[in-house]
């Protein structure tokens, strides 16, 4: 039976970002509020950008990394207002692979439009944290959990260099004692504002087993059709520290840890068609004040069975309903990846949709070439969050472990090979 240990290595606190990409990939910002007249667009490190309105034609803007597009005229488009869809393209740096971003949206749901090549961007920053559990009988192991995620393989005592995913400003680090069976055994929290090279501290004492609860037993996850399933819970702190609690394969069985410093709980529940190397995914985010999940959780949402035909990439099939926000989709080729951004208000009624690629020679290496294979992986987001509340909450530095989130994904991939 899995540790803690061995449950964060496998589970970890990335998995409930993975879904999209992380929150530099997406739209962000106001959703355009009473003014729908223009889109205001940032694209740092954009190498080139195209925008169309109403599929009309396309404009290159001179400065690509900030941009205004003008969707007053004319009266046609004018009249559609808030419902008024626009495609936005943006070019990122690469010598031999180029990334491109897509955005297909409404002015209704993303007036401001905010996003960042990859090579834009924060650093990881590094710290250490001197930490301390002897006090706790029984203590094996230690996992030190901090904004950017765990820190594992640490004793009982020492002092461990967080280099990887470190995040700069004020958080919680959370300290927790592990028994030898990969039972919890106690729990602390100190606020600390991190700072480049600083050196932090944290000490278990023995009252601090009285931190930890149990709650459970998680409900049932399963499938009429997909059948390998998995699960996991978050305690997440005040300043934003997701705790692994619990999951499968975790030594409490189905049950999890609650932690008295909690301010509310992630919870994740997923059904695929293979544990290990799955083509197809459905998946329920939920996240609340209380540590016991409602009675109708998990609900997931219909499979998606999306048409594919060739370049330019048209996918047919598509799902549709009033919680329907939107969809994600990756293609990679041997020149390129794009990342396409489809909103619910751009598709309307439709239930197909064609990638749009500029004329023109800086957005040439989207094609793929001929006979080559393209890879390509599809996400439907629906939610009862507006599509505003929904990307504010995916933008933010929380993404998937804000307070107040209930989403729900469906995720399929597949290839086909270029003309």
């Amino acid at each position: 039976m899995q540790g803690i240990k061995q449950l964060a290595l496998a589970a970890g606190l990335g998995v409930l970002l993975a879904a999209c990409g992380g929150p530099s990939a997406g739209p962000g910002g106001d959703n355009g509020g009473g003014d729908t007249s223009t889109v205001s667009v940032q694209a740092p490190g954009a190498t080139a950008a195209a925008y169309r309105v109403a599929g009309g034609d396309w404009q290159y803007p001179d400065d690509p990394t900030r941009f205004e597009i003008a969707l007053a005229s004319p009266a046609a488009v004018r009249s559609l207002g808030a419902d008024t869809p626009y495609d936005v393209v943006i070019a990122c740096p690469g010598e031999i692979i180029r990334t491109f971003q897509v955005f297909s949206l409404t002015p209704g749901e993303v007036g401001e439009l905010n996003t960042a090549c990859e090579t834009v961007g924060g650093e990881d920053v590094a710290f250490q944290v001197s930490y301390d559990a002897s006090a706790v009988s029984g203590t094996a192991y230690v996992v030190l959990f901090h904004k950017g995620g765990p820190a594992l393989g640490l004793g009982s005592s020492g002092t461990v260099t967080v280099d990887s995913g470190g995040v700069a400003g004020e958080q919680d680090l959370v300290l927790l004692a592990v028994g030898g069976s990969g039972e919890p055994l106690a729990a602390r929290r100190e606020t600390v504002t991190v700072e480049p090279g600083g050196s932090y501290t944290i000490t278990l004492r023995t009252d601090d087993a009285g931190n930890l609860g149990q709650e459970g037993p998680f409900p049932p996850v399963s499938h009429a059709e997909l059948t390998a399933s998995n699960w996991g819970v978050f305690a997440v702190t005040p300043n934003g520290t997701g705790v692994l609690a619990g999951g499968k394969g975790s030594p409490l069985g189905s049950d999890y840890l609650t932690l008295v410093f909690a301010s509310h709980y992630a919870f994740q529940a997923s059904v695929s068609d293979d544990p290990d190397d799955p083509t197809e995914t459905l998946t329920h985010y939920l996240t609340q004040a209380g540590p016991a999940p409602p009675s109708n959780f998990p609900e997931f949402p219909p499979r998606l069975s999306p048409g594919v035909a060739n370049w330019p990439t048209a996918f047919s099939g598509l799902p549709g309903g009033e919680d329907l926000l939107g969809l994600y989709f990756e293609l990679t080729h041997a020149n390129a990846g794009i990342r396409v951004w489809l909103s619910a208000g751009y598709l309307g009624e439709s239930t197909a949709y064609s990638l749009p690629a500029p004329p023109v020679e800086a957005f040439e290496p989207m094609a793929p070439p001929s006979g080559q294979p393209v890879d390509y992986e599809v996400t439907a987001f629906h939610s009862p969050l507006s599509f505003a509340e929904f990307y504010a909450k995916l933008t933010s530095p929380l993404g998937f472990l804000s307070p107040d989130l209930d989403l729900r994904t469906a995720w399929k991939k597949g290839s086909y090979t270029a003309p």
